[in-house]
């Protein structure tokens, strides 16, 4: 359940900048429970007050997430990519088989090494 709490209100009490985005309200959705003591006080004040790092870090968070992400996306193309050529592959490859296959029956349709046109027995 998301909590609302009036960033105003109480970054007044415990002197701390806001965290995430306002609504129009001018409230700000808390989802996290350790978020919400924090901003309401509990942890703030015992770790002291270092919201201007905290901005930094998370910028530089994100920013190795989608680093992380685009990376992993690279990959999956990449093993897609290798998947699609193996099938190429064998798809020629059996293809090729079958024609080989066809070369090597006879024409009249009897097989090679086989008996081959039957003689009618009186």
């Amino acid at each position: 359940m998301t909590a609302f709490i009036d960033w105003r209100k109480q970054r007044a009490e415990v002197g701390l900048t806001r965290l995430g985005f306002p609504l129009p309200s001018g409230r700000v959705p808390i989802v996290d429970r350790r978020e919400r003591d924090r901003k309401s006080g509990i942890v703030g004040l015992l770790q002291g007050n270092n919201e201007t790092d905290t901005a930094e870090k998370t910028k530089k968070k994100k920013k190795k997430k989608i680093l992380k992400k685009k990376k992993k996306k690279k990959k999956k193309k990449k093993k897609q990519k290798k998947i699609l050529k193996k099938k190429k592959e064998k798809k020629k490859k059996k293809k090729k088989k079958k024609k080989e296959k066809k070369k090597k029956t006879k024409k009249d349709g009897s097989l090679p090494g086989g008996v081959g046109e039957f003689e009618e027995h009186l």
